[in-house]
Parts: structure tokens; sequence; C-alpha cells
């Protein structure tokens, strides 16, 4: 297993519809409403993927990914969606103690 690689790269389009969000207020009850909302959200993008494995006992793995996300009526990329995002993560699993716990450490 020691100086495995593996890579991929990954692309992916989707269309959401029906999407569910805050529409009013019911200032009788103090509760926000949710209702579908018109127009649609149109994903693209891709990601790239790098694992490895460096001994038998540490592994890791990167991936970054770019996607938009955007909304039919405004053009705008949708909130709290990120254009990019990576992460990093190094695993420890000792082979010796196969009940031992194991860790992992993301970014």
């Amino acid at each position: 297993m020691n100086g495995m690689f593996r890579w991929e790269l990954i692309g992916f389009v989707c269309r959401i519809d029906n999407q569910i969000n805050l529409v009013d207020f019911d200032s009788t009850t103090g509760q926000e409403i949710f209702g579908n909302v018109p127009g649609h959200v149109d994903v693209h993008g891709g990601e790239f993927v790098l694992d490895a494995a460096f001994t038998d006992e540490i592994s890791g793995s990167a991936r970054f990914t770019l996607s938009r996300s955007e909304n039919s009526i405004t053009h705008l990329q949708i909130n709290r969606v990120p254009q990019s995002l990576g992460k990093l993560v190094l695993d420890y699993h000792p082979v010796a103690i196969p009940s031992a716990p194991a860790g992992s450490f993301s970014l």
C-alpha cells in the first residue's frame, strides 16, 4: 500500500427547481413562513481529488472544488454556497492496534 496515489477529475451540472425560502412573516404567531420561490438554480462545476497512501498507517487527501450556482432570475450566485472550496485531510490509522482510535485533521 506504500506510495499509492489516485486522482480524479469530476464535473457536474444540475438544475434545481422548487426552491424553498422565507416568503413571509406572520406577526400574529411570530413565525416565519416558508414557501416555494419562482425560478431555478443552475449549478455547474468541477472537483479535483488527490488521494495518497504514504505508509500503511498514514494516508491523506486533497480536494478542490469550483462551482457556480446561479439564480435564474437574479443571475447571481446564491447565498451561502461557496464558489470555491478546498479540503486537506491527513489520516493516521495504526495497523498494529486494530481497535485503537484513528485520527483525522481537516482544513
